[in-house]
């Protein structure tokens, strides 16, 4: 994803964290289903509805950025009458490049694995 502001030249710091965030908004559909997490924990039947919702973005240092954000999730089990909602919230950080070029710091928990059991 290439970050182009209307503004040149590109300076990092905070005066850029709007920008930033209206190009994000613009392009999330683009990475928004890496950021919001596995929610399984909730239940097997936990889904997002809405994708995610960028609250803000906020300069660390130098080229390094945070997104803050959050997600929906719902759960629907007829049978059981169970009807459960919530948000949940999380960040992600990045870096910009000079080139403009946004680089996301996905993680990713481990993936289960039944070899360790024994």
């Amino acid at each position: 994803m290439i970050f182009t502001p209307s503004s040149q030249p590109m300076e990092n710091g905070p005066a850029l964290c709007d920008a930033l965030k209206d190009f994000l908004i613009a392009h999330k559909s683009t990475f928004q289903d890496k950021l919001i997490p596995d929610l399984s924990y909730i239940d097997d039947m936990a889904h997002n509805v809405n994708g995610i919702e960028i609250q803000s973005v906020h300069h660390l240092a130098d080229n390094r950025y945070q997104i803050e954000y959050s997600y929906d999730w719902e759960l629907f089990l007829g049978c059981s009458d169970i009807n459960q909602s919530g948000i949940g919230h999380d960040h992600i950080r990045f870096t910009l490049s000079p080139e403009g070029q946004i680089n996301m710091e996905y993680l990713f928990p481990d993936e289960l694995d039944t070899s360790d059991e024994l």
